[in-house]
């Protein structure tokens, strides 16, 4: 029988909820839908964001729940330049991608004029 798991009909990547804070530091957030469930990227100036070497100063946690995808990126000690900055869902009936978040020198301590 086919009733034992739950099936989506077929539905392209849509980006939900977007959000970023600047706080102790930046934090964005992205939330994509889609069957079936679409993957996350997080693209800076266009590129994606590459944790092993450009940047190591930023941290991506994921969180999965079909069909939710749900992505935060932190960035984490030094300040970055920010350009750009964006996240991307994409499965194969289609891609969203969010505007872009920040275009920005993000220094983890804001400080007033």
């Amino acid at each position: 029988h086919a009733d034992s798991l739950p099936s989506f009909p077929a539905a392209p990547a849509r980006l939900l909820y977007f959000s970023c804070s600047l706080e102790k530091t930046l934090q964005c957030s992205c939330s994509f839908r889609g069957s079936p469930m679409p993957s996350v990227r997080w693209l800076m100036g266009g590129d994606p964001v590459d944790l092993n070497s450009m940047h190591k100063n930023f941290q991506v946690t994921s969180n999965i729940a079909a069909p939710w995808a749900n992505s935060t990126i932190s960035l984490l000690g030094e300040p970055e330049i920010v350009r750009g900055l964006h996240c991307e869902g994409r499965n194969q009936h289609g891609i969203h991608t969010s505007s872009i978040f920040l275009n920005r020198l993000v220094s983890v301590q804001e400080s007033g004029d």
